[in-house]
């Protein structure tokens, strides 16, 4: 038997059209009043639903014209013909045990989750109430219990799926790792790819990868730390910041190591120097992931073993890449960069430290002006993804394949676009800017604090003031930030707003911004962000920074001038971000006040 949690009904006040008044989105609404819901506030959707009658707009209509997401109006809707309760899942704690009889794969298609049990009754949240296969399988798995509806985002009832499904492994792996331990694993793989132990190893790996993913990791680092409990330390990048996963045995590092070596093809016997290699994989949907291996020797042994360190980063191959208005830059920064990209000639300079997102800038804009009528040509290392309509070339250091041999090989065949992935060397830099100066545009990045401090990285390289002020277009510095979680964010004290100088004139400071939440919800898996923007300042060349260049001027007066002419500083970019909610002035604090 199935029934439905009764919600309340109100009526709106100060509503003077009858033909409104009567309309049932009042009672939704006045369910959201009385129970928060979320990142939605009633007052604002009440003014939105008003504004959008005066202008001859349907109330939900007018919520989606508004931008509300059509999940959310959905069960707006449910919630007043169907009568039921809306729940917020990042404040419910559900027990994999309740969960079981249903399973979570089905959960995350259907969007129906149990979500809370006794002898005589099963509450489950659902987003549609009219998925009646559903709804009967719901059923069937629980035979002779009374089934209670609540509805639920399916964003929600997906992210708690995942989260029981992370934990689940987090545990099969627990459980592999600890039956190796008491069978005193051996160091090395053997030859034996059918033995107990190699079997559990491979699972043990796969299953450390499939955790990454489900926690959207971006590289996974597995360290051996004999002083710590156990000895080996596995460790998630997510948003940017490393977090620990688990500690296992120390014996179970060596043959772990070996597994992901043999699998990038590399040197198993070679434990004492750095190695590099990468293997493909396809996950669950069948994407394609690149993973890229790499080993560095420690001062640890286990026996006559020496331990490595090892890092694992997980690269997306497909052709897809991100559009430039995709990647949360300020409205300024993204026009200031469009206009840099315009050019047909000069050199563009892309700068941040390792991680923050310089790649998927450059692949961005060659997306955009991939159309067809421009000969584009690549050098990386590595190539991370394939862009249509460009020429990429790998790097191959062994082969004669360098950065300069692949740039002198460009002029045989007249480029129009360049990119060159990094200037690493003077050589490099050098014939960069003779191309930039041949005619051609070119795309490159290179390691500097600032975007001003990119012209002193050119000249200490040794590169004349004159060719670098005749050569640079302009110059983007970015970073990335994370994004607070919009379902559990919290508001920041109020005097900390008085003690920043926030780029903004006074009546414009903010009245209230916004920090993570110490253990989240369930929605950023209790890390309190979710997502990461990037931010940044774009310095655009004049014929007076070039003057400026060429007479050895200091990098701060060239970046004060370029303030002075519209250049927003890297620092008040990101303040503008924790102004308007995204993120928080600890984040700030983190990632951009401490590198500026």
């Amino acid at each position: 038997m199935m029934t439905l949690v009764d919600s309340p009904d109100n009526a709106p006040e100060g509503v003077l059209d009858p033909e409104l008044a009567a309309d049932p989105i009042w009672s939704a609404l006045a369910i959201l009043q009385e129970h928060p819901y979320g990142k939605l506030d009633h007052d604002q959707m009440r003014a939105v639903v008003l504004e959008g009658w005066a202008s001859g707009l349907r109330p939900m209509r007018a919520l989606l014209t508004a931008g509300i997401e059509w999940d959310l109006l959905n069960l707006f809707i449910q919630m007043t013909t169907r009568g039921l309760e809306v729940v917020d899942l990042s404040g419910v704690q559900v027990r994999a045990d309740i969960v079981a009889p249903f399973p979570l794969e089905l959960a995350k298609s259907s969007h129906i989750l149990p979500i809370w049990r006794d002898e005589h009754t099963v509450m489950a949240a659902v987003a549609d109430i009219s998925n009646m296969e559903a709804l009967r399988e719901l059923e069937n798995r629980f035979p002779g219990l009374e089934i209670r509806l609540v509805l639920a985002e399916p964003s929600d009832i997906e992210a708690v799926a995942d989260q029981l499904i992370t934990e689940g492994e987090a545990a099969n792996i627990t459980e592999i790792a600890t039956a190796l331990e008491a069978a005193a694993a051996p160091q090395l793989i053997s030859d034996d790819d059918d033995s107990d132990s190699d079997a559990a190893i491979v699972h043990l790996a796969r299953g450390i990868v499939e955790q990454a993913l489900n926690n959207r990791s971006s590289d996974i680092h597995i360290d051996p730390q004999p002083g710590r409990e156990r000895g080996s330390v596995v460790r998630f990048r997510i948003d940017g910041v490393l977090t620990d996963v688990t500690t296992q045995d120390i014996r179970l590092h060596p043959p772990l190591t070996n597994y992901f070596k043999a699998r990038a093809q590399m040197d198993i016997a070679t434990q004492r120097l750095p190695q590099d290699g990468s293997y493909r994989l396809r996950v669950a949907n069948g994407e394609p992931l690149n993973m890229r291996v790499a080993t560095m020797p420690t001062g640890y042994r286990l026996g006559d073993t020496v331990l490595e360190k090892l890092t694992l980063r997980l690269v997306a191959t497909d052709s897809t890449y991100v559009r430039i208005e995709e990647l949360g830059f300020s409205s300024g920064v993204q026009q200031s960069f469009d206009r840099l990209m315009r050019h047909h000639s000069g050199m563009v300079v892309v700068t941040g430290p390792t991680g923050s997102g310089k790649t998927t800038t450059m692949y961005a804009a060659l997306g955009r002006i991939a159309t067809g009528d421009s000969n584009i040509m690549t050098i990386e290392d590595p190539i991370e993804r394939r862009i249509a309509g460009a020429n990429q070339a790998q790097v191959n250091v062994k082969a004669g394949m360098t950065y300069p041999a692949a740039m002198r090989g460009f002029l045989r065949h007249d480029p129009d676009v360049i990119l060159i992935g990094e200037m690493r060397d003077v050589e490099t830099a050098r014939i960069a800017i003779e191309m930039a100066l041949a005619g051609r545009l070119l795309l490159t990045s290179t390691h500097a604090p600032s975007a001003a401090g990119v012209i002193a990285r050119l000249l200490s390289m040794g590169i004349e003031p004159y060719m670098v002020a005749s050569s640079l277009q302009g110059i983007l510095a970015q970073r990335l930030v994370r994004v607070l979680c919009p379902r559990c964010k919290q508001p920041e004290k109020f005097e900390t707003i008085g003690t920043i100088r926030w780029p903004l004139p006074p009546e414009r400071h903010p009245k209230q911004i916004f920090k993570a939440k110490v253990n989240g919800c369930v929605a950023c898996k209790g890390t309190g962000f979710k997502g990461r923007v990037a931010v940044g300042e774009v310095l655009i060349m004049d014929e007076h920074i070039e003057r400026l260049i060429c007479i050895d001027t200091p990098t701060n007066e060239i970046a004060k001038y370029a303030q002075d002419q519209g250049m927003i500083p890297l620092s008040d970019d990101t303040l503008l971000k924790v102004a308007s909610g995204v993120t928080s002035l600890d984040e700030w604090a983190r990632v951009v006040a401490t590198r500026s």
